[in-house]
């Protein structure tokens, strides 16, 4: 069986190949029942639900046995976690760890997004993304 791609996924010639917004405007939270713990030399643990999809997590969770996805962050990782208040953008994180680790603004940047790809997907985290102000004109 052969899929066909739609047409609105490939890329027109010639249009933009960045999208309308800039996606390190999003905003980290932390997600819900998600609990973090500094060790001794101040390195964060996550550690939080374990989000399975199959039918016997989900029977799990109903029997209250539901499992749990511990992470243990290096020293980037560890300020980047520190940053996340739910308030400041994947973009002003980056900026305080360019300021901290005098590495360049790309390499931070990469960083970041790295981070939270990896944390979204454990769903340690979600990003919050503010409309468009000229989407409400």
């Amino acid at each position: 069986m052969m899929r066909r791609r739609h047409s609105n996924t490939l890329r027109q010639p010639g249009s933009p190949a960045t999208p309308d917004r800039d996606p390190l405007d999003a905003i980290p939270t932390v997600a819900e029942g998600v609990e973090a713990r500094k060790d001794s030399s101040g390195r964060v643990q996550i550690q939080g639900p374990q989000a399975g999809r199959s039918a016997v997590a989900r029977l799990a969770r109903r029997m209250g046995m539901q499992r749990r996805v511990r992470v243990n962050l290096d020293a980037y990782g560890s300020l980047f976690w520190d940053q996340i208040d739910g308030k400041r953008s994947l973009k002003s994180i980056a900026q305080v760890i360019r300021e901290r680790t005098g590495q360049s603004g790309p390499e931070c940047e990469q960083a970041v997004v790295d981070f939270t790809r990896t944390l979204m997907l454990r769903h340690l985290i979600w990003l919050a993304v503010s409309q468009r102000e000229d989407a409400h004109e």
